[in-house]
């Protein structure tokens, strides 16, 4: 995946796969199932019934945690709507925001 999506961006390989990994644990699906388009509101979203058990908020609260140490407002996270929104903000050293 990192040489087709990021290869040209700053996103580093270990990058990607942290965060592929937090996405992944939190959601419970196969780092290697996710795509960059893949959409937290369509086709991550909680199964219907379920949304008051939604993991997204453990995945919210890492990310806020990674931009405030990275110096950023974590009130960012409420940009993030695709998995290629989570990498590129919470993986690059210095996100472009």
């Amino acid at each position: 995946m990192h040489a087709t999506f990021y290869g040209s961006s700053r996103v580093s390989r270990a990058e990607l796969a942290q965060a592929l990994g937090e996405v992944s644990s939190c959601l419970g699906v196969a780092a290697n199932r996710l795509r960059p388009s893949d959409r937290f509101d369509k086709e991550l979203a909680a199964e219907r019934g379920w949304e008051f058990d939604d993991p997204l908020g453990a995945l919210t609260a890492i990310a806020e945690k990674r931009l405030a140490k990275k110096g950023l407002d974590p009130k960012l996270v409420g940009q993030i709507m695709t998995v290629d929104d989570y990498v590129r903000l919470v993986a690059t050293e210095a996100a472009v925001v």
